[in-house]
């Protein structure tokens, strides 16, 4: 004897037997919500899918007919306008090096538009005050100036970022050679920067 009247042995048998099935309830319905969660998921990914495709041919067959009027009837929202990119960048902070075969390498910065590319730089030079004379393009921001005449005391170098039919402003570099060491310095010329150096000889 444990010192229960039979009448509580019944009890409490009664009430463990109601608990394990209460239990066994629970978790079954555990069970089976975990089983609707992943169906529910699996059919939320079908219709997202489905839904992407049926909207790309209602893109597809409003931008093939022409007719804007599609959007609105299937209550798709039109494709935004793209977005205009500016012209590229005014380049800034020249530098110039004289090379051991007699050339000039040219480098420098621009700040292009987010988005942009393609941007290549036309240079241009004008030579003790002369016109300016093409020299070429380039895809980067440096360029080899290998005409340079003999005995040149300024050159002026005029670099522009293009970019398709878009222009960027030109930017004027002096360079001055002579023996009188190197300094840069700023002045303006026809609204276009200019930035000089001297180079001593």
């Amino acid at each position: 004897t444990i010192g229960l009247t039979p009448a509580q042995v019944t009890q409490l048998a009664g009430e463990l037997a109601e608990a394990r099935a209460d239990y066994e309830t629970a978790t079954r319905a555990r069970n089976a919500s975990m089983s609707a969660t992943v169906g529910f998921h699996a059919s939320a990914d079908t219709l997202v899918g489905d839904g992407r495709d049926l909207i790309a041919t209602i893109k597809a067959f409003a931008e093939a007919s022409g007719d804007p009027q599609v959007y609105v009837r299937a209550s798709v929202p039109p494709p935004a306008p793209p977005s205009v990119v500016g012209p590229p960048g005014t380049p800034t902070r020249f530098c110039v090096s004289l090379q051991g075969n007699g050339s000039f390498n040219l480098t420098w910065h621009a700040d292009n538009p987010q988005g942009s590319s393609g941007t290549i730089y036309e240079v241009l030079r004008s030579d003790d005050g002369g016109p300016f004379a093409f020299l070429g393009t380039t895809g980067t921001r440096r360029f080899a100036d290998t005409t340079l005449p003999a005995g040149t005391g300024t050159a002026v170098y005029q670099i522009t970022g293009v970019r398709s039919t878009s222009r960027g402003e030109p930017a004027r570099f002096i360079v001055q050679l002579g023996t009188k060491g190197t300094h840069t310095y700023n002045n303006a010329d026809n609204n276009a920067d200019e930035d000089g150096m001297n180079i001593a000889a």
